[in-house]
């Protein structure tokens, strides 16, 4: 695997990382832990936290309010289908 060395200075392109042969950008780790939609976009700000045009407190905050939206998705589904067997957490 390529480490990357993060630092506040540095400019990191997450989608250079490698496993092997296999690219191992945020989607294709957001894939593997079968996270889509929100989850996949918090992973990937999280994995990109503080690198691109944000800091890292920015980026954070961004993750906190998409995550606060999908545990309001998830009350707003378990509402109108409550055989829905997710758990909370």
């Amino acid at each position: 695997m390529s480490e990357a060395k993060l630092n506040s200075n540095a400019l990191f392109d997450p989608y250079s990382v490698r496993i092997g042969d296999v690219k191992a950008d945020p989607y294709r780790i957001a894939r593997a832990y079968g996270l889509g939609g929100a989850e996949a976009q918090a992973l990937k700000k999280i994995l990109r936290m503080g690198t691109k045009h944000k800091t890292r407190s920015e980026d954070a905050r961004e993750v906190i309010t998409t995550m606060e939206r999908v545990i309001e998705m998830d009350s707003e589904d378990s509402r109108s289908n409550p055989k829905d067997t997710r758990p909370d957490e």
